[in-house]
């Protein structure tokens, strides 16, 4: 998988889901790909720092949603992804 791949398809999820925790996440990528549970956690994680998903804690578990800029990478990388 390229480096962007990922984050496109997070991105996308999220863009057209809404909020999810991990595990809804989860069971998303179970139906597309198989991804070890510990890479796709650091992904959110990083992405939260990127300023790309924002969470906030929602009884045990975070809730992630797209950050406006999140939508502006995502546009982006749709964009120069095809190149």
């Amino acid at each position: 998988m390229r480096y962007n791949e990922l984050k496109i398809m997070i991105l996308e999820i999220f863009n057209k889901n809404g909020g999810m925790n991990f595990q809804e996440l989860l069971d998303q990528f179970k139906k597309d790909l198989i991804m070890d549970q510990k890479a796709l956690q650091m992904a959110l994680l990083r992405y939260h720092r990127q300023g790309l998903l924002n969470r906030r804690k929602k009884g045990k578990y975070y809730l992630y949603k797209i950050s406006d800029r999140g939508k502006i990478r995502l546009k982006w990388l749709r964009k120069n992804s095809k190149n």
